[in-house]
């Protein structure tokens, strides 16, 4: 996407109304490690519409704490998206060669970028959206190399 250029998503986003600050991902979306997505928020949103830039805080909620795993900063509010790619720093521990599929919830939080993210979290009146959640998967693929690998030597 050229600088400028506001995604088909995003305009029908911001057109959703009030009611909805961000429109992917959702708790029910599910995104795979290797993957690229559109992050998408409502650049209508009233609490972010007097911002030039928002930033994107990822956070495992863990043990009643946020441990923050990724920051998209800086945006432009006014694109209403940022392409992102899931990659292994996103996930807090490496898949072992013997363990199953991963899924792990993540939250995420827009802010203005002047915002304090912290204050923010902790803030119960906080004006701007809580957080949402939305899920990430990694798939151990160790079973697909090794049966890559016998195959090779068989033939």
């Amino acid at each position: 996407m050229q600088s400028g250029d506001i995604s088909e998503q995003a305009k029908l986003c911001s057109e959703q109304g009030n009611q909805y600050p961000t429109c992917f991902p959702t708790s029910s979306d599910i995104l795979k490690n290797g993957s690229t997505y559109d992050f998408i928020w409502n650049f209508n949103y009233p609490f972010y519409v007097g911002y030039e830039q928002l930033s994107l805080y990822l956070y495992y909620y863990i043990k009643f704490e946020y441990v923050n795993v990724k920051n998209f900063t800086n945006l432009d509010r006014s694109q209403g998206s940022v392409q992102v790619t899931v990659d292994d720093s996103w996930f807090l521990t490496p898949l072992q060669p013997s363990s199953p599929d991963v899924d792990w919830t993540l939250m995420a939080f827009y802010l203005p970028s002047t915002a304090n993210v912290t204050e923010e979290l902790t803030n119960p009146y906080s004006m701007y959206p809580r957080p949402f959640n939305f899920t990430i998967t990694r798939k151990n693929n160790t079973h697909i190399q090794i049966y890559l690998f016998l195959c090779t030597q068989v033939s």
